[in-house]
């Protein structure tokens, strides 16, 4: 397989890394040196592209360490595998078709995490649901006359914890259709103590996201269609005018 690595890289390949970051390799878990958290750490640090070969059966154990200090993560982490595979996870732990040959676990493999994770998933979900009032707290009028007294009343659940989750789930809104998959079938399968909105004040607010507020992120997607649902609660956000007719154009 082209390009495929293992972790630790050598010296020339880091130089390679620094002088095109561009680069995207394929990289065998199985048979590197770092594993779990020191795996996932090494990735970040070195801002690496990739995706995760699963050419000679990596242990399952490996696979999950791994997915579990993703789903928890601090810095961003650039691993289409790991960022789809956590998408896949999410829509099949609410029953959604999905395509399971996509996915860096197998059937098995994937029934095992969730059921092993269930509370880590659930942050995670209960993350994602909330997407549309991260999108309407940008929304000046929104703020000041409905958003500030739902949360005061408790309609809206304020969690001000820049650790409940991990900073790359933002990254799942970049996956064409997630989202509105999501949304739509979290809605019709979720107990009702789980469907209360929530105000994620520390990852909206904050420059959690390599310097970048959740707005920012949410301008610089490539996939913008889950943004529909909500632009009627975008249209009087930006006060800047470039930012606004960006955001017009693709509303």
């Amino acid at each position: 397989m082209e390009n495929l690595k293992t972790i630790p890289m050598s010296t020339e390949e880091i130089q390679e890394i620094f002088l095109n970051s561009d680069l995207h390799y394929n990289i065998d878990l199985k048979n590197s040196t770092l594993k779990g958290e020191a795996f996932v750490t090494y990735i970040a640090n070195m801002q690496i592209n990739c995706s995760l070969a699963d050419i000679d059966q990596t242990p399952k154990e490996e696979k999950f360490e791994v997915l579990k200090y993703f789903l928890n993560f601090r810095q961003t982490i650039k691993c289409d595998t790991l960022l789809h595979t956590t998408a896949l996870l999410l829509l099949k732990a609410l029953r959604a078709p999905v395509d399971q040959s996509r996915s860096w676990l197998s059937e098995e493999e994937s029934e095992e995490f969730l059921q092993n994770n269930k509370e880590l998933m659930l942050q995670a979900a209960l993350f994602i649901n909330s997407a549309p009032v991260f999108v309407a707290a940008f929304n000046k009028d929104f703020k000041e006359e409905i958003f500030t007294q739902a949360c005061e009343d408790g309609e809206i659940q304020v969690i001000d914890d820049p650790e409940i989750v991990g900073i790359n789930l933002i990254n799942l809104f970049s996956i064409p259709d997630f989202t509105e998959t999501f949304i739509a079938q979290y809605d019709n399968v979720m107990p009702p103590e789980t469907k209360q909105l929530r105000y994620y004040k520390a990852q909206v607010e904050r420059l959690q996201y390599d310097k970048k507020t959740v707005f920012d992120i949410f301008l610089g997607l490539k996939e913008k269609s889950f943004l529909m649902s909500f632009s009627h609660l975008l249209l009087n956000n930006s006060s800047e005018k470039e930012e606004l007719s960006l955001l017009e154009s693709y509303i």
